[in-house]
């Protein structure tokens, strides 16, 4: 469980959710002109805006520590990449109070910009002879940028305990046989713009919520009879208790090399278990007996996954 990138109040369990991206009238001329302008589409980054609330929707429904519902909010902001003053403390409470949460999630700001970059390249096919011939591929690349801005307001203390704006880009590639099959083949704008939008979303939720993630770990199951014993238990039948009482015998084996893999395995098999200080104690005896670099990278990996720990203890609040 990755800790969020900023804690949040203990107090908060439940957020909901607004959008504050609909320009207001004095901004609503230039944006229909912006989109027709740059061939985006009339409101296109109105649609933008709704699939970032539901990219930040998706990814806060998993995490353990916050629950969000997406009331049917809107406000009226800039309907560009600037923020608006922020809102009334007393609506803030009120929209809050009304449906049952601590916090209020607003997108603030949301704006896109898109560029397209052309080139080719001569690649050789063969026919159904087998004669080879060259022929020019072209390729066209999109790359659609989304600015967002959000807060998070807590009104139990009348405190915004988040501001954050940030640049969120994808690109997309496509081919052709000419410039002009290459510029075709592309997503269309709106579309681009959507799933960028979408994405933005989910890195927004990142940041304020911790988020349960999948990492590797490789260990070694040769060296000896025993430590291939244990590598099948390990790896064919998930028998990690069994593997690990193999690997601590042979954690004090003559060879220094199947003893140093045996105490990296055994950190490696007390990281799975979530025991991180032990996990942290053996890769350090394997640092000290064998190879310096593999184990040295994998004690700075546990440092830092305890370093972690504490600041996700602080923001889970007992809430596993």
């Amino acid at each position: 469980l990755k800790p969020a990138d900023v804690t949040l109040p203990g107090e908060i369990e439940k957020f909901t959710l607004a959008n504050r991206t609909k320009p207001s009238k004095k901004n609503q001329a230039w944006n229909i002109i912006e989109g027709v302008l740059t061939g985006e589409g009339i409101f296109a980054d109105r649609e933008g805006a709704d699939h970032t609330l539901s990219g930040l929707m998706e990814i806060m429904t998993r995490t353990p520590r916050f629950f969000i519902n997406q009331a049917s909010i809107e406000f009226k902001g800039t309907g560009t990449e600037q923020f608006a003053p922020p809102l009334n403390w007393a609506e803030v409470e009120n929209l809050c109070k009304q449906n049952n949460s601590e916090a209020l999630i607003v997108l603030e700001a949301f704006d896109s910009d898109s560029r397209i970059t052309n080139d080719s390249k001569p690649i050789k096919i063969k026919d159904k002879e087998g004669v080879e011939s060259t022929i020019i591929e072209y390729y066209s690349h999109a790359r659609m940028e989304v600015k967002s801005g959000w807060r998070v307001y807590f009104p139990k203390d009348k405190r915004i305990v988040d501001e954050y704006r940030f640049s969120d880009f994808m690109t997309f590639d496509s081919k052709g046989s000419s410039p002009e099959q290459a510029l075709a083949n592309l997503p269309n704008k709106r579309d681009c713009i959507k799933r960028t939008g979408y994405h933005a979303g989910t890195t927004y939720g990142l940041r304020i919520s911790p988020q349960w993630i999948t990492v590797t770990r490789s260990f070694y199951t040769r060296g000896s009879d025993y430590m291939k014993m244990a590598g099948k238990k390990a790896r064919k039948v998930n028998d990690w208790k069994g593997a690990m009482a193999i690997w601590k015998k042979e954690s004090s084996n003559n060879d220094k090399k199947v003893a140093w893999h045996a105490m990296y395995n055994m950190a490696v098999g007390c990281e799975r278990e979530g025991n991180l200080d032990a996990a942290l104690e053996w890769a350090n005896q394997a640092y000290n007996r064998g190879h310096k670099s593999t184990a040295a990278t994998y004690v700075n990996i546990l440092n830092r996954r305890i370093s972690e720990k504490k600041r996700l203890d602080s923001q889970m609040n007992n809430k596993e």
